[in-house]
């Protein structure tokens, strides 16, 4: 049997075919993801209880209404039933206090 020496890979197809794979992978990057609005996605809170709610007062509750909720959304600081403020580190992007109708 005779020899044979294994195929040599020539330098102009793996050039040509790094080159391909580069820009298949490139195009596949975020960077030319399309931006889609309706597939954005936004936080909150859909079920929020101030003082003016009986449950969330008893619970101890006694010194927020909704416009705390709002400042707090916003991403001020508000008073916590404990005596210091609290604040969240991102603001909301939407807010919905759903406050029970015994005083309202």
């Amino acid at each position: 049997m005779k020899y044979r020496a294994p195929h040599r890979l020539h330098l102009g197809c793996v050039t040509a075919t790094m080159l391909v794979a580069g820009l298949l992978i490139l195009t596949g990057s975020p960077t030319f993801a399309q931006i889609h609005p309706e597939r954005e996605a936004y936080f909150g809170e859909t079920h929020v209880h101030t003082s003016w709610s009986l449950d969330s007062y008893a619970f101890g509750t006694t010194r927020t209404g909704p416009e705390e909720f709002y400042r707090y959304a916003l991403g001020q600081p508000i008073p916590h039933p404990g005596g210091f403020d609290v604040k969240i580190t991102q603001p909301l992007d939407w807010g919905a206090v759903t406050e029970h109708a015994e005083y309202l």
